[in-house]
């Protein structure tokens, strides 16, 4: 599981046409690479939207326009390991993901500008953490909610890339092995952080003055601890920044940090040296200057993994 394919060769003891072991010279079994019988089940898969193309109205800068809500269908053919999200569209606009089929999980606290999160093959924003859609009890659904803020009416394509697994074609034993395998394997997911300070659907409505200052605030919920592996940001000029633990007052940096040095966007996404746990309650605060002389309007949005607890 991950991102590392599944091997397509493995060593096993070796059969004869009749399906008995091979006894080498010393008596003992011989071993021999096979395929696997495991890749057999496996195949890379995109899932699109329902429907394929979407067009959003124009929002403005005061607000983004109205809600326009898309689904990642996944039948039971097979389990989804959804890996990364790639698209295309003709404007900038903020997106919500939710798994409300199964899990009733949110994906993350707010929207997210679509440049924080949107690749393209080339060059694809890969979650940092496989997000597995397991279907053995019945077909799963992706929800996402999208918002243009490009001030003109945007045509939207999206899809989530992956593997697919189809156990219920391979033999039984591996069948029975990754079926094991996929009931664990959803206690940890990917999860996306936008400030406090924004509006529930993820806009920013308040740009900073040329040369002022503003406060971001990331915060954890009561529900979980986040892993925080990658840091984006789309601005509409240059800033510099520090980034401060609340409760402990320790900084990351011995003082501001370029905006180029410290964050990425979808395609070149910045990675945190050792990955920053942001515990439960917890508040990591962002100081920002704006550099551009001009109204700058900031989207931040860390990620990382969510550690969900068993119950």
């Amino acid at each position: 599981m991950g991102e590392g394919i599944v091997d397509p060769f493995i060593q096993m003891p070796l059969r004869d046409r009749a399906g008995n072991p091979v006894i080498g010279p010393d008596g003992k079994p011989v071993t021999g690479i096979v395929p696997n019988e495991e890749k057999r089940a496996v195949r890379d898969f995109t899932v699109i939207t329902n429907p394929l193309t979407i067009t959003l109205a124009a929002g403005s800068a005061a607000a983004p326009g109205a809600p326009e809500e898309v689904q990642f269908v996944i039948d039971t053919q097979g389990h989804f390991e959804w890996i990364s999200f790639i698209g295309v569209s003709t404007g900038n606009f903020l997106i919500n993901f939710h798994d409300l089929s199964a899990t009733q999980r949110k994906l993350q606290n707010k929207g997210i500008h679509s440049s924080n999160i949107m690749g393209i093959a080339r060059r694809p924003f890969r979650l940092p953490e496989p997000y597995l859609v397991n279907v053995r009890d019945g077909k799963r659904v992706i929800t996402a909610i999208l918002q243009d803020i490009s001030q003109s009416p945007n045509t939207v394509r999206l899809a989530l890339r992956g593997r697919r697994y189809y156990t219920r074609e391979t033999v039984p034993n591996v069948a029975a092995y990754n079926d094991a395998k996929f009931k664990g394997l959803e206690r940890t997911y990917s999860y996306f952080l936008m400030p406090t300070e924004f509006r529930v659907d993820g806009f920013n409505p308040d740009p900073i003055p040329g040369g002022g200052t503003a406060l971001f605030t990331f915060r954890t919920d009561d529900d979980a601890e986040t892993d925080i592996q990658k840091a984006m940001v789309v601005s509409t000029g240059p800033f510099e920044f520090t980034l401060r633990e609340k409760s402990t007052n320790r900084t990351l940096s011995n003082g501001f940090v370029i905006d180029q040095a410290g964050w990425g966007n979808a395609q070149f996404a910045f990675h945190f040296v050792d990955s920053y746990l942001l515990e439960r309650t917890k508040d990591l605060v962002m100081e920002v200057t704006d550099l551009s002389g001009s109204d700058n309007t900031i989207y931040p949005c860390l990620c990382g993994r969510r550690l969900q607890y068993a119950k």
